[in-house]
């Protein structure tokens, strides 16, 4: 049984490398995704988004792409596909350990396999997750917060001593932190971040004090990351975010 089951994990990451693969290298060309790189070598260069050259989307993957314009940039589309990949694979597999959460122990393996597959051996998901646009950055954010969450919560139920508890709530705001990341990402995820918010807020006979920690967390995301945008060119970051969202000034 152990032999099966090591097969069926080398196949399902098999498969999901070789989608990638596929996509990085013959996955067709979306007019965007050269876009997204310049924006990244001029964050590297020293430029900021809306203060320097003009973005439609969310500050985030200029700034970690650019940061990271080392690892790939020498390679052009394809680097930034490569690196997209990684984001794309980790979310794949985040998503995997969040689902393990919500079944019985000895459905744990059968759930993870499923969800991993589909997702990283969905063709559709692996090539927009390839390509340098904002999905699979904010994929990887996005389950990475609700990973925490998941992760401070199933043991919700039972009593905590203070360094567990400080624990459970340091994960609970990271949720909240990586989440803010997510629409920093992509503006439009910022609605996730604020349903989730109040969803805990709600349960809290349940969850407790979540919300609180959830929120502190949240805001400290958008604090570092579009606050000092705001702050510093808000006309810019308001035009170059509302035409994105509406094609209209």
């Amino acid at each position: 049984m152990k032999s099966f089951t090591k097969f069926l994990i080398a196949g399902a990451f098999g498969l999901t490398i070789v989608l990638y693969a596929v996509n990085i290298f013959l996955g067709p060309l979306n007019l965007d995704e050269g876009w997204y790189l310049y924006a990244a070598k001029s964050y590297a260069l020293g430029e900021r988004p809306y203060r320097d050259f003009f973005f439609t989307q969310a500050p985030l993957l200029p700034t970690i792409y650019g940061f990271l314009s080392p690892l790939w940039s020498s390679n052009g589309l394809l680097g930034g596909r490569a690196l997209s990949a990684i984001f794309g694979l980790l979310s794949a597999i985040l998503a995997s350990l969040i689902a393990i959460s919500a079944v019985p122990k000895e459905r744990k393996f059968a759930t993870a396999l499923t969800v991993f597959l589909l997702l990283g051996g969905n063709v559709y998901h692996s090539y927009f997750t390839a390509i340098p646009k904002t999905y699979a950055l904010a994929a990887f954010f996005t389950t990475g917060g609700f990973f925490a969450l998941s992760f401070a919560l199933r043991e919700q139920g039972e009593k905590n001593g203070g360094k567990a508890s400080k624990i459970k709530a340091l994960l609970i705001a990271s949720g909240g932190f990586l989440l803010a990341l997510a629409a920093a990402t992509r503006l439009s995820l910022g609605a996730m971040l604020l349903a989730t918010g109040i969803y805990l807020l709600c349960s809290f006979k349940r969850t407790g004090i979540a919300w609180l920690w959830f929120g502190v967390g949240g805001l400290l995301g958008l604090a570092v990351t579009i606050l000092p945008h705001i702050i510093g060119c808000y006309d810019a970051f308001a035009f170059a975010n509302f035409f994105h969202g509406g094609r209209e000034a």
